[in-house]
C-alpha cells in the first residue's frame, strides 16, 4: 500500500510447493501428548509457505496471515512534486502490522508514521493517523482469489486533517495466468477529508506480478484515483518493483511510481516485510 492517494499491493511473485508431514505411527499417550503433537504439526504446516506481504504497490493482497502469527511491514516513500502543485514529501515508517486471528481472517493496523514535507517557507512535519480494520478471505482456490479488506481511522496524527472520520472498503482480487504470472487488482472505495473538504473516493488498480525465481519476483500495476463528490481532478498512476525473498520469513522490496497524467507526484520507495 502507497501513500501517493492513500493505500498498499499484493505481490505475490512466487511459487511455493508446502512440505509434505507424514505420521507414520503415533505411541499411546495422554490427551496432553496428543494436543501437543498435533500443535506441533499444524504449526509447520502453518509455516510451510514463505512470508506473503501485502507490500509494496497500490493493491493489498488476498492472502491472509496465519493465525497465531505476525506480519511487521516497515518502509518509506520520497515523493517528488514536480507538478500539479504538489511539494517534495519523506514518509516513514509506514507500518502495517498484520496478525493472523483465523485462517481465513487478519487484524490489521497502518500507519504511515512522519511526513516531512518541503514547502516555500521551510519544512514541515506530521504525524498521521492509525488506521484499524481487517481483511477477510471470501474465496480461495489453486486459480483464483478473492478477500475483503476494510478499516476506519483513530485520531493519532497531529496533521492538518487528522482526527477526520476516515473509513474504507476494498473487494481484492488475483488470479493466476501461468505457473509464473498473476493478475491482481482491487475495487476500493475510501472517504477522507483534504484541505478541510471532504472526498468520496473511488480507487480501482490492476496489474500483473512475475516470478523469476523461487526468491526474486517483480510486478507492474496501473492505478487510477477518481472523486466522486468534487471537481477534483482524477489520478492515473503506473507503479512497478521488485521483491527479493531472503529468508522465509523476511522479504525486501523496492518501488517507484509515476504520475501519467501529471495530477499527482511520482515516488520512489523499500521496505521490508517479516514474520513472526
Amino acid at each position: 500500500m502507497t501513500t501517493a492517494t492513500r493505500k498498499r499491493q499484493r505481490l505475490e511473485p512466487f511459487t511455493h510447493t508446502a512440505n509434505s508431514l507424514h505420521l507414520y505411527m503415533v505411541p499411546k499417550a495422554g490427551l496432553y501428548s496428543h494436543l501437543t503433537l498435533f500443535l506441533l504439526l499444524f504449526s509447520f504446516g502453518l509455516l510451510a509457505e514463505p512470508i506473503q506481504p501485502d507490500r509494496p504497490g497500490f493493491s493489498t493482497g488476498t492472502y491472509t496471515v496465519e493465525p497465531g502469527m505476525v506480519h511487521l511491514e516497515l518502509g518509506f516513500q520520497s515523493s517528488y512534486g514536480d507538478h500539479a502543485d504538489e511539494s517534495d514529501t519523506f514518509t516513514a515508517p509506514l507500518i502495517n502490522v498484520r496478525v493472523g486471528l483465523t485462517p481465513t481472517t487478519e487484524l490489521n493496523i497502518f500507519m504511515d508514521g512522519w511526513s516531512r514535507e518541503r514547502l516555500n517557507s521551510g519544512t514541515e512535519t506530521s504525524a498521521s493517523d492509525t488506521l484499524v480494520g481487517a481483511k477477510h478471505r471470501l474465496l480461495t482456490n489453486d486459480k483464483y482469489n478473492l478477500s475483503l479488506l476494510g478499516y476506519v481511522s483513530l485520531p493519532t496524527g497531529n496533521a492538518e486533517d487528522s482526527g477526520r472520520f476516515t473509513p474504507f472498503l476494498g473487494l481484492l482480487w488475483d488470479y493466476e495466468i501461468a505457473s509464473a504470472v498473476s493478475a491482481f487488482g482491487t475495487l476500493q472505495f475510501t472517504s477522507f477529508v483534504d484541505d478541510g473538504q471532504r472526498s468520496n473516493n473511488f480507487q480501482p488498480a490492476v496489474g500483473l506480478a512475475f516470478s523469476h525465481t523461487d526468491k526474486l519476483g517483480t510486478f507492474i500495476e496501473y492505478y487510477r484515483d477518481m472523486s466522486l463528490n468534487n471537481s477534483t481532478s482524477d489520478s492515473d498512476i503506473f507503479d512497478a518493483g521488485v521483491a527479493y525473498l531472503l529468508t522465509d520469513e523476511l522479504q525486501l522490496d523496492i518501488n517507484f511510481g509515476i504520475s501519467i497524467d501529471r495530477n499527482s507526484s511520482d515516488f520512489i520507495g523499500a521496505g521490508f516485510a517479516i514474520r513472526f
